[in-house]
């Protein structure tokens, strides 16, 4: 055989090999995210916001290798006999009578054996990946994209808004090699743990929608093509622990914002030259084009002590906190257009013991 035709016969039988291992092979990853650290957070001093962490798993969805010895029936022929080769050949048999004379022949020589054997897994297929990483060097993307107000409806042809990710260079570092890790046919890999909030530029208050792709992993069932995981929901509280004055926080405002804020309203908690501290609030106004932010005191908070917050519609924030003085403080903030209300009410403690913020029906309640 000439070479070119060996070459042609190798070519067709690679191509071969190559389609069925894409067609058994594909759309075999799916990829799974969860927040265990629950679904309401608050911006960070540092961070975009904080501790929001995401655990992302990737599984493989063919079947796992079976390892069993499987038991088959094996058909075992012995070899015929003088006798049985002398009456198939000694004597002449008519047409109509060899086939059934050569098959009584056969059936007495055959039997039936079982043995074991190792397993077949033609449908079973590993997987090597490089470990999902979010830092200096993404091998994951996160699609964050923040949702209507409660009560809005969203307007008409508006595009998403979808939050970029924050790239400071504090984030830089040299790109260091990886090894891969590899997936078993039906196993489950180890649960990754991002920190998905510092990574990405999450400015405002409000409910976000957030879901994970792998574009190193193809999919040809999603909309990327790449594999997508579940999409899970949270909500970011309007309120910041900063380790800044109030004067330096204005005048490195958007050093800290990492870049011009972009939200209506914010609530600061700052430091003093006292044991306690003070929580601010700040809200954009506009007027002929030429933008203002206004400042205003809330309250105080006591050494050490904790302010819950929680939202008690589309833009009224409720704020419980303990104060210098001793008691606490319920506050209630409702960011109207024009004004923002504020409604207080001193909550005596009873031994010293802090209730627990609520809100129901748009009520904020310390219970």
């Amino acid at each position: 055989m000439r070479p070119s035709a060996i070459l042609s016969v190798l070519c067709v039988a690679l191509c071969g090999l190559n389609v069925f291992a894409g067609e058994g092979a594909k759309d075999m990853i799916k990829c799974e995210i969860a927040l265990p650290k629950g679904e309401v957070y608050m911006h960070g001093a540092t961070d975009p916001v904080a501790d929001l962490v995401v655990s992302l798993t990737l599984k493989n969805t063919t079947p796992a290798d079976k390892r069993d010895m499987e038991q088959v029936s094996v058909r075992r022929a012995k070899a015929l006999s003088p006798e049985q080769i002398a009456e198939l050949t000694g004597k002449e048999i008519a047409k109509n009578d060899l086939s059934s004379k050569v098959e009584a022949v056969v059936k007495a020589s055959d039997s039936t054996e079982q043995i074991q054997v190792e397993p077949i897994n033609k449908d079973s297929y590993g997987f090597a990946y490089t470990i999902p990483e979010l830092g200096p060097h993404d091998l994951v993307e996160f699609v964050i994209t923040q949702m209507p107000a409660e009560g809005a409806a969203p307007a008409e042809g508006q595009t998403p808004k979808v939050m970029p990710r924050d790239m400071p260079v504090e984030y830089s570092a040299p790109t260091d090699l990886q090894p891969n890790a590899y997936l078993a046919p039906g196993a489950t890999s180890p649960e990754f743990v991002l920190p998905v909030g510092r990574f990405y530029k999450v400015a405002e208050a409000g409910q976000y929608t957030l879901k994970a792709i792998l574009r190193g992993i193809r999919d040809s069932t999603t909309p990327s093509g790449c594999v997508e995981s579940n999409e899970v929901q949270f909500r970011v509280l309007p309120f910041k622990v900063v380790e800044r004055k109030l004067t330096d926080l204005k005048a490195w405002w958007a050093d800290f914002e990492r870049g011009t804020p972009e939200f209506e309203y914010m609530l600061y908690q700052l430091p003093l030259d006292a044991p306690w501290q003070e929580v601010y609030f700040v809200r954009r106004r506009e007027v002929r084009g030429i933008v203002n932010w206004e400042w205003r005191r809330l309250c105080t908070v006591a050494e050490g002590g904790q302010v819950q917050v929680q939202m008690a519609g589309p833009k009224k924030v409720a704020v419980l906190s303990p104060q210098a003085t001793g008691d606490a403080g319920l506050y209630t903030l409702d960011f109207g257009p024009y004004e923002t209300v504020v409604t207080a009410k001193t909550i005596q403690l009873a031994g010293n013991k802090m209730p627990t913020l609520s809100v129901s029906g748009g009520e904020a309640k310390a219970e």
